[in-house]
């Protein structure tokens, strides 16, 4: 007797184990996105998504909850701008080939500088202005995202996406 209600608890609990691992195998998994692409080269094929992964949602007519893994380790680089800026900043052109202009409608003063960052946030150069115009060398740069912040001090006066061809 005692052997038959232990093979019954070790029956009930396999039992158990199959139909849990059958029904964790068997979810589909979504997510609710942000954002996210697809990019195909060559010999390279690339997809993000930002969002976060679903596993749980319930439904009701008037209400939808869904519970899922949050993404804690996403950095966000937000670009910023004055909103009363009064004069006028320029970088033309863009996308570039070989060299950049940036003009600037007033003389500034001469702690105004700009720099130039690559997409991983690398400082490619960093240089003060000291006229209306000024001419930027992309030719030793590789094709890519770049990132143009015109700035006063330590307060960005503008900041500018580039392209290099």
């Amino acid at each position: 007797m005692k052997n038959n209600l232990l093979a019954a608890k070790c029956l009930l609990l396999a039992l158990c184990i199959s139909i849990f691992a059958t029904y964790s195998s068997a979810q589909i998994q979504s997510v609710t996105a942000s954002s996210g692409a697809y990019l195909q080269g060559q010999n390279v094929t690339v997809s993000y998504t930002l969002g976060e992964t679903i596993i749980t949602t319930l439904e009701k007519p008037d209400l939808k909850i869904t519970q899922g893994f949050h993404q804690t380790n996403l950095l966000v680089t937000a670009i910023d701008e004055l909103e009363k800026l009064t004069i006028k900043i320029e970088a033309y052109p863009n996308p570039v080939n070989d060299n950049l202009n940036l003009a600037i409608s007033e003389i500034l003063p001469t702690e105004t500088s700009y720099e130039l960052y690559n997409s991983f946030g690398r400082l490619i150069i960093r240089k003060k202005l000291d006229a209306l115009n000024t001419r930027i060398s992309f030719q030793n740069l590789a094709p890519g995202v770049y990132i143009l912040r015109v700035s006063k001090e330590a307060t960005a006066l503008k900041t500018f996406k580039i392209i290099k061809k």
